[in-house]
């Protein structure tokens, strides 16, 4: 075999390898398979013919010429074959000059040891696997916040570099961690300029999932000393000393005031779910950033009539996140973002966000409300 056609089959099978998720790619790899399959089947035939004498010349069922049909059969084969590399190659030189492997961005944010940093990308839909540019953030202990206090400048120049790329369309975020990382993280993409597809972890079966197009709708419910509606508890709030206050979300388990903070005992509002607590209990995108958008409205409004709002979160990380990217410095001043200790079953530390500075809070009595 010519090296011409060994280069060919190379960069064929190179094309395949890095954009095998195009459905292009696929058609041509189909039929470098179907030639390949034809040509070594008519081959075996005119190959016989040709080292054994007379074969194919009797007829056997049919009267026809065996060893020429297998000429015929390679020839179709070769041909096919052929085709199929080129349609890689020219399907490569495609996507080549518009350098659609930018068309997306895979951010991937590890907060905990042992993520495998190629589980988000198979979750992803296969026309999409090819054009998909991976951001894979260094792993960062989610449960030392000094790391993060640390890292994040750094984590945020990264992702903004990123997602202000003119040639990407998306961003797909996969992001796992402790809640106060979850926050900040989600934060950073906020002015990314791009729209923003998030990704859920499934524990059971250890994989990412994009989340469903369809589902219920969902109502948020606020409760604080007996109000339901969000002016209601504005009002009541305003009544008091200008103060902290707490929000603590319960979608997937439920905050027992017992475990809050005392100096925020009785001027905590509740957040939940109109049906039981469960992990990833918004899996419908929709549904998910109209309830995240109603918590973000809660935020904006208490920071008119309260010095620092603290956030007590019990959600799924998409949601967490997603509520994190809601973040507006202007609108919603200094926010305490708490990390929950379930051994010691305690919050134990919180991140302070305000203006796009991360720093590092304590929990051990009234200090942490008195920095």
């Amino acid at each position: 075999m010519s090296d011409s056609i060994l280069q060919m089959i190379n960069q064929a099978l190179a094309v395949w390898k890095k954009y095998k998720g195009d459905l292009r790619c696929r058609i041509g790899v189909f039929f470098v398979k179907t030639g390949r399959a034809m040509m070594m089947g008519g081959g075996f035939s005119f190959f016989l013919k040709l080292i054994i004498p007379g074969f194919g010349e009797e007829p056997l069922l049919l009267d026809f010429d065996l060893g020429g049909v297998g000429l015929i059969i390679f020839s179709i084969g070769f041909i096919t074959f052929l085709l199929g590399c080129f349609l890689l190659m020219r399907r490569y030189r495609q996507l080549d000059q518009a350098d659609v492997s930018r068309g997306s961005v895979l951010l991937f944010y590890r907060g905990f040891p042992n993520s495998n940093p190629s589980l988000p990308r198979d979750a992803l839909p296969k026309e999409k696997v090819a054009f998909a540019s991976p951001l894979n953030i260094d792993y960062i202990d989610s449960r030392d916040p000094a790391s993060i206090c640390r890292e994040y400048p750094g984590v945020h120049q990264s992702i903004m570099r990123r997602m202000e790329h003119p040639e990407a369309t998306e961003a797909f975020v996969a992001a796992l961690g402790s809640v106060p990382s979850l926050y900040v993280i989600g934060a950073t993409l906020r002015d990314g300029h791009l729209p923003i597809v998030y990704m859920d972890h499934n524990r059971e079966r250890n994989e990412w999932v994009i989340l469903d197009d369809v589902g219920r709708p969902v109502e948020p419910v606020f409760s604080y000393r007996g109000y339901e509606t969000l002016s209601d508890i504005q009002k009541e709030i305003s009544k008091s000393e200008n103060g902290p206050v707490g929000v603590a979300v319960s979608f997937s388990l439920d905050i027992m005031d017992s475990e809050l903070p005392p100096a925020l005992v009785g001027r905590v509002i509740h957040v939940s779910l109109p049906f039981e607590c469960k992990y990833d209990a918004l899996p419908c995108e929709v549904v998910q950033a109209g309830v995240a958008k109603k918590v973000a409205h809660l935020l904006t409004g208490l920071n008119k009539i309260s010095t620092e709002i603290h956030l007590f979160l019990c959600a799924q990380a998409s949601f967490i996140t997603r509520l994190g990217a809601l973040h507006q410095d202007g609108m919603m001043g200094k926010v305490v973002i708490h990390n929950y200790n379930p051994s010691m079953k305690q919050y134990d530390w919180a991140l302070e966000f305000n203006a796009a500075k991360v720093a590092l809070w304590t929990s051990d009595g009234a200090e942490t409300f008195n920095k």
